[in-house]
């Protein structure tokens, strides 16, 4: 138990550091809202572009299969719409691609900000 500073006693000492506990507590409690209220929608944005992703690579894997059948029976007109929706496709996933890295990239700097943040309000409560 730490001593009471000069003019405290030790009834005030204790108080302070009942105080100094419930206020570290609390701002932990706020940090971890905050965090969840930066995160939270990043880490949907994440999870939605990847679903995105995976559902258009399967569109564009179905298309493919059926521009081969295409090709083999000669109808042109299907051959001609179905590659113009796979090149589309494609692009598509390149953008998604691209869009991903940036909001992964910003999700982790965030994420690595809040966990300095909290290693910092954690090693100040210990001292």
């Amino acid at each position: 138990e730490a001593a009471p500073e000069a003019g405290q006693s030790v009834r005030e000492g204790k108080e302070s550091n009942a105080w100094s506990r419930k206020n570290a507590k609390r701002l932990r409690a706020d940090l971890i809202n905050e965090r969840s209220r930066v995160l939270k929608p990043l880490k949907g944005k994440i999870d939605a572009v990847e679903r995105e992703i995976i559902e258009l690579e399967d569109r564009i894997g179905r298309e493919e299969e059926e521009l081969q059948r295409a090709s083999e029976i000669g109808d042109g007109r299907k051959i001609v719409g179905l590659s113009i929706s796979i090149h589309d496709g494609k692009k598509l996933v390149e953008t998604l691609f691209d869009e991903l890295e940036q909001v992964s990239v910003l999700y982790e700097r965030e994420a690595q900000v809040f966990e300095r943040r909290m290693k910092d309000l954690e090693e100040g409560g210990n001292n």
